[in-house]
């Protein structure tokens, strides 16, 4: 890749940020406006559910294919494409006059996500030097994960001031200031020896977790013992199961080129800054998944309101972003994880004790001490396992660590969600109602809300909203548990000092470099 100056390369960070930010958005942005898309477009419950759930299914599709043809063809190339894709055919979804014109819209941008994330991360592995990297890492990193909370907010703003169609026609302009800004600032860069294309590997792998992705989506929808959603996903796991004994075949033949270089699971800082990812997406989804009911059913707050209260998380973030290049520089990585680890845990015990009378100020609290623990791991699992893989192989390296991370958000909706609902069900007592009416009640907190107020039994809204925060404390001490056990794996899976930046000053050198940090650790 060719050399450029380091306030270029700044300026291509917050470039590539605004892609990551676009794509993360678009994963949210529009749950707030399924009323008015089942209005507008007579789009059906299970409409609405393909319109969300067609994204991700794309993405899924696309994400280990797209880092092989970037690190082959051009990562620039590859990156600016999707880029327009995402960017037509955003405007192609504003103007969607039926249901299935916008699921077919979905599933395309889906296509386009699918290069929006990897593609940023692979490019700062490759354009900065290792003590310049960690903050690159953080910046991606912390947009990625405001990018969530961030969705609802801007989503709940569009919908109220214009219509449905705004949240897809926001991306237009957007896009379009990213293409030329990337034409300008980035060279392109690509592996010197071109990989090469593994057909077989992609149509197993795409095809694996495409089932394995509908699985977890219709566990989530449905039940984690539906039989579409079981079978979906075991066949799933069977198939990729074949596809990484494959590749660990191939790894191991000289002059073979898998599609994914099994040889990086060699490198415990990569193997477990992956798995700690993992962990924490799985943790997070669940307050996602409950917080913004707790905002509308439980508060009362209308969709604007809703995003505001999410804020704190927001903050949080960014300061546990700052704040993590401090504890980096004097501990080193080991410590910053393990210390967002902590916080997440102390914020969702926290949040477990939250009661019906509990005040905002109470949730303005733990949502920020969630948050600052999220931008410090998420930053450091980044950052530890990145700095592992390869230049030559960094778009496929990337797009494996963000295709798990995908799966663990989405496995911690479905399972997270499933002890939410089983507690919010088993805390609802009803008695004197009909059946019907019961059972429509019990469907979800939502449906109970809605029950209620259809009733005008304040009553029955105080039971609805009693067990819903059951449900939500319940899974909160689960997420809880999670966090700790992601501490723990920390402190004994992680070198102590790794990644530690408090060590070689470039005109004294009077200390060991990060890769001297990681080197007894690589291969054991």
């Amino acid at each position: 890749m060719t050399e450029i100056s380091d306030r270029r390369k700044w300026w291509a960070v917050g470039v590539l940020s605004v892609a990551v930010l676009i794509t993360g958005l678009d994963i949210t942005v529009l749950n707030l406006a399924m009323p008015q898309l089942a209005t507008d477009i007579g789009a059906s419950t299970a409409d609405l559910q393909w319109i969300i759930n067609s994204y991700v299914l794309a993405e899924a599709a696309l994400l280990l294919p797209i880092g092989l043809m970037a690190d082959r063809w051009g990562r620039k190339k590859i990156l600016i494409g999707a880029l327009v894709l995402f960017g037509v055919t955003s405007l192609f979804a504003a103007n969607a006059e039926t249901s299935t014109q916008l699921i077919i819209a979905r599933t395309v941008l889906g296509l386009g996500a699918a290069a929006l994330v990897p593609i940023p991360f692979a490019l700062v592995r490759v354009m900065f030097r290792e003590d310049e990297r960690t903050k690159a890492f953080a910046v991606l990193s912390g947009i990625t994960m405001l990018s969530l909370p961030l969705g609802p907010l801007l989503g709940g703003w569009l919908v109220s001031h214009f219509w449905w169609g705004s949240v897809f026609l926001i991306n237009v302009p957007v896009v379009a200031f990213t293409v030329v800004a990337l034409i300008v600032l980035l060279p392109e860069s690509r592996a010197s020896q071109r990989p090469r294309v593994d057909l077989t590997g992609i149509v197993v792998s795409s095809l694996g977790l495409v089932l394995l992705t509908f699985g977890i989506i219709e566990a989530g929808r449905l039940s984690v013992t539906d039989p579409v959603a079981l079978g979906s996903s075991a066949l799933g796991i069977v198939i990729l199961a074949g596809f990484i004994f494959r590749e660990r075949l191939l790894t191991r033949r000289p002059g073979a080129e898998p599609l994914l270089d099994m040889s990086l699971f060699r490198s415990r800082p990569f193997t477990w800054g992956t798995i700690l990812s993992v962990v924490v997406f799985f943790a997070i989804s669940g307050l996602l998944f409950t917080l913004p009911q707790y905002f509308q059913e439980v508060r009362n707050n209308d969709p604007m309101e809703t995003g505001v209260r999410l804020l704190p998380v927001i903050l949080g973030i960014a300061i546990g972003v700052i704040a993590y290049n401090g504890i980096l520089n004097r501990f080193g990585a080991t410590v910053g994880i393990g210390l967002g680890f902590f916080l997440i845990a102390v914020g969702m015990g926290a949040a477990a004790g939250t009661t019906l009378s509990s005040g905002y100020g109470y949730v303005f609290g733990w949502s920020v001490i969630i948050g600052a623990g999220l931008g410090f791991v998420m930053v450091g699992t980044a950052a530890v396992a990145m700095n592992e893989i390869s230049e030559e192989r960094s778009g496929v390296g990337t797009a494996m660590m963000q295709a798990v991370q995908r799966f663990a958000s989405a496995l911690g909706v479905a399972i997270l969600g499933a002890i939410f609902n089983a507690n919010y069900r088993g805390s609802l007592e009803l008695p004197g109602l009909p059946a019907e009416t019961a059972d429509a009640a019990r469907d979800s907190a939502p449906a109970g809300v809605e029950v209620a107020r259809q009733l005008g039994s304040e009553e029955l809204l105080t039971t609805v909203r009693t067990a819903f925060m059951d449900g939500m404390s319940v899974m909160l001490w689960a997420m809880c548990g999670i966090a700790i056990a992601g501490l723990l794996l920390t402190v004994v899976m992680l070198p102590p000092r790794v990644l530690a930046t408090a060590k070689k000053d470039s005109k004294e050198g009077d200390a060991s470099s990060d890769q001297d940090a990681l080197a007894g650790y690589s291969g054991s």
